[in-house]
């Protein structure tokens, strides 16, 4: 193996501390983890602080919906955190989604009416407070796949 390239190994988990402990601390060198947490209550997420690896927060969904985008025309890597546009433009837009689609819905339309669009990356950081409402359950997170699923088949 090229020892300058790294591999992300991707487990998934849901308040599995003590086996995802056992699993990053077994990776071999130019092996990093790139955990998929649902929800753990159990510290799962403190378990990578002093290890090599990231964790995501029910994340893995947001790659697909980016690469939808790019193959739509939309230049993006990640349904962002934020946008930024013209209130009148935006309406203009006529988005009718208004549960879990309209992250997805809005870059879509902002495509089809010839926006520019330019991303910035932001890192992730832990939440300042309260729940997701999507990553924080199984239930939000079928809703949110629900509501973009509807959107993409439009």
């Amino acid at each position: 193996m090229n020892m300058s390239m790294r591999i992300d190994v991707v487990p998934p988990c849901l308040s599995k501390a003590d086996a995802l402990l056992a699993v990053v601390s077994a990776l071999p060198s130019g092996f990093d983890a790139l955990v998929v947490d649902n929800g753990s209550t159990d510290g799962t997420d403190r378990i990578l602080a002093d290890r090599s690896g990231q964790l995501l927060y029910a994340r893995a969904g947001n790659a697909v919906l980016a690469a939808l985008l790019r193959y739509r025309g939309a230049p993006v890597h990640d349904v962002a955190p934020i946008r930024v546009a013209d209130r009148g433009r935006l309406l203009d837009l006529n988005i009718t989604d208004r549960a879990f689609g309209y992250p997805l819905e809005l870059l879509l339309r902002a495509v089809q009416a010839g926006w520019r669009i330019h991303e910035i990356d932001v890192p992730y950081r832990a939440r300042a407070g309260g729940k997701s409402k999507v990553s924080a359950s199984v239930r939000g997170t079928l809703r949110a796949a629900r509501d973009m699923t509807k959107v993409a088949c439009r």
